[in-house]
């Protein structure tokens, strides 16, 4: 076959598949950035919404718990006799309630409720009818009565309208004097508010993602609140749908759903526990104008192959082949014995390139073989002291290299020594165990951290007859943990020895006060976002009590085969997150006769291991603790520590490792 066939043969998969290929890689890239536009809208209209209903939701308790602290309602509610107090104080506060929806537009509905469900006082704006003025029996109501909570909200279809509305009420609880005397429970009623939910319906309805997509509102049971003005939604979601919208919105997620004869792309969001969120965007938009565009993709791919393979092609052969044609029959004339051939450049861009020195260098070789060998036994000279030379370079480049080793290495040890030093201020901050044996005779620690310092450690102090046993697990491990244990630890005993704080409950608010405060992470500008989980416990021997709080961390106590676990409270310290007025919770047990009680960090529990290399889990800990509960506490320490080393086996330490164990 010719040269020219197999050029032209070569550049058929060598242009053309390339440039195929570029094609569907456009086409399939402007798709997906469709898509993923389309996604992120979605999610950032959930952020906003979001965000802007937390802030009226909170703006809406903070108003109704103001209404609720006049002194007219307490007043009227207080007033037993039901006669006096329609003559006597109903008129001045409706006149009340017409005040604060005259302030507050969206309030347009005020109301007494009495515990049986009746309604004792009312008043609404506009023409809002009141179909019924018993509630006992309405779901709502039977909610609100048996929430815990003083506040109660909750989104509801108004039956007086049947529009959507959001009920907030307050618990009133008024103690007269006369009660008090008799010894009678006190007076309860609920301040009931209707608003129209319009910071989310002017959001909602007319909100359009893209050209179909749309956003709406259901409760807890999906029933639709609100939706988009300009298509129709049906009033509530079928069991099935909504099992399905229910689970995405807790996972906050995207996922695909059959609907309303299309096929819809949805992510949903809780906006309270019985409040939904959801955006949806048909698939059919998504993609709509694909074909076009894979058409306008393939159009303008073939259109680049019919322009470009001629001109690549004679492009080719003017700079490629025809030299070498001429080559070919040249070294052809000089096998016959004729070393007059000339060559000629026809291409004077050839002159230069590789091409170009091969035939002048074949046509020297030709004229001049002789002087030819001269040249090469020159060349073989130069090459041989270059070689030297280059040697002698490497020789040179070899010695900077072993002095750089030596950098590196002088370098490392002063690292190593400086977190040596570290491991030893650390262990510093360590309390010693031999005061808390004397007091706490059967205990025991085992603290390893992953790496030389770590980001656990425990705290213990002695004062008469209470002991206070604290683990505190911060953030990361290594030497920023270590750092952090310095902070946490040294603010812990400050708070004990200097401040005198003992409940472990008010030790991790003011721990936490501590933390932020002292990482500046209670301001706008900190640039660390940095805390701990933690855990203490005090012991008092007189009254034979434990007392525990926990943040993100549990206490686990054996009384002979029963495993309890009492879980703190699920927030963590120090973060820009961390509410510096969160008030944590003191558990409080009695100590028995066979009580052993363990804390212990997650990287006990989160190490992977075992023949399927997963998690630990709290189940294998709780059931080795408890096959180990009638030996010694360092007996259990040798065996817990045996126990997690052959279970990590051959896998890397996932995290620092602390087990307090101790029989109060």
């Amino acid at each position: 076959m010719k040269l020219r066939s197999q050029l032209a043969i070569t550049l058929i998969p060598l242009l053309v598949l390339p440039l195929l290929l570029f094609g569907w890689l456009a086409g399939d890239h402007l798709v997906e950035s469709r898509r993923q536009a389309v996604r992120a809208e979605m999610n950032n209209l959930l952020l906003h919404i979001e965000s802007n209903a937390a802030a009226h939701l909170a703006a809406i308790r903070a108003n109704v718990d103001s209404f609720s602290r006049s002194n007219l309602v307490n007043n009227y509610v207080a007033l037993e006799e039901a006669e006096t107090r329609y003559s006597v104080f109903q008129t001045p506060l409706l006149e009340l309630f017409a005040s604060y929806a005259s302030v507050y537009p969206e309030y347009y509905e005020f109301r007494i409720l009495m515990p049986d469900g009746s309604e004792d006082a009312r008043y609404s704006t506009g023409s809002t009818p009141n179909k019924e003025d018993e509630e006992a029996e309405t779901p709502y109501f039977r909610r609100m009565k048996e929430s815990a909570a003083e506040f109660f909200t909750e989104f509801i279809i108004n039956p007086d309208n049947d529009q959507a509305a959001m009920l907030a009420s307050k618990r009133l609880t008024v103690q007269t004097a006369t009660r008090t005397g008799l010894g009678k429970e006190p007076l309860q009623a609920y301040l009931a508010v209707t608003i129209r939910p319009d910071f989310l319906t002017a959001q909602l309805t007319p909100l359009r993602i893209g050209q179909q997509g749309f956003a709406f509102l259901t409760d807890g049971s999906g029933r639709i609140l609100i939706g988009p003005g300009w298509r129709n939604l049906p009033q509530r979601l079928n069991d099935h749908d909504w099992s399905h919208l229910a689970a995405l919105a807790k996972e906050r997620r995207f996922d695909q759903l059959p609907w309303m004869g299309g096929d819809f792309l949805l992510k949903g969001t809780l906006l309270s526990d019985t409040l939904y969120l959801f955006t949806a965007v048909d698939q059919a938009e998504l993609t709509e104008g694909m074909r076009t565009l894979y058409g306008q993709v393939v159009a303008v791919t073939l259109a680049a192959i019919v322009l470009l393979f001629p001109l690549l092609y004679g492009f080719l052969n003017h700079q490629f082949v025809l030299p070498l044609l001429q080559l070919s029959r040249a070294s052809q004339e000089v096998g016959r014995g004729n070393f007059t051939v000339s060559l000629t450049q026809k291409n004077k861009n050839n002159e230069n390139n590789e091409l170009g020195i091969l035939m002048r260098s074949f046509q020297e070789m030709v004229q001049d073989l002789g002087r030819l060998q001269e040249e090469s036994r020159t060349y073989t000279v130069r090459l041989e002291r270059e070689v030297s030379e280059r040697t002698a370079e490497l020789h040179n480049k070899n010695d900077e290299l072993q002095h750089s080793l030596g950098v590196i290495a002088e370098a490392n040890k002063k690292i190593q020594d400086s977190i040596q030093y570290a491991q030893r201020i650390q262990q510093a901050l360590l309390p010693d165990w031999i005061p808390l044996r004397s007091a706490l005779l059967d205990s025991f620690v085992l603290w390893e951290p992953r790496d030389v310092v770590g980001g656990d450690i425990y705290f213990a102090d002695v004062v008469e007859e209470t002991i206070l046993l604290a683990l505190l697990d911060c953030t990361g491990h290594g030497v920023p943990g270590a750092f952090m244990t310095m902070i946490a630890v040294s603010g812990l005993k400050r708070l004990v020895r200097d401040e005198g704080i003992r409940d472990p409950a008010d030790l991790l608010k003011a721990l936490n006060f501590v933390v932020k405060t002292t990482l500046q992470q209670d301001t706008g500008h900190a640039q660390s976002n940095d805390g701990l989980d933690a855990g203490i416990v005090g012991i008092d021997k007189n009254s034979r009590q434990i007392r525990y709080a926990g943040a993100k961390m549990a206490l686990i106590i054996l009384q002979g085969e029963v495993v309890q676990v009492i879980k703190g409270d699920n927030k963590s310290l120090g973060y820009k997150d961390s509410l510096l007025d969160f008030t944590f919770t003191t558990h409080t047990r009695t100590i028995e006769a066979e009580t052993l009680c363990y804390l212990a960090t997650d990287g006990v529990t989160d190490q992977l291991g075992g023949a399927k290399g997963i998690a630990l889990g709290n189940k294998r800990l709780h059931a080795l603790l408890q096959a180990n509960r009638t030996r010694s506490m360092e007996e259990q320490k040798t065996a817990l520590q045996a126990y997690l080393r052959a279970y990590q086996g051959e896998m890397e330490r996932m995290d620092d490792v602390t087990v307090l164990g101790f029989k109060p």
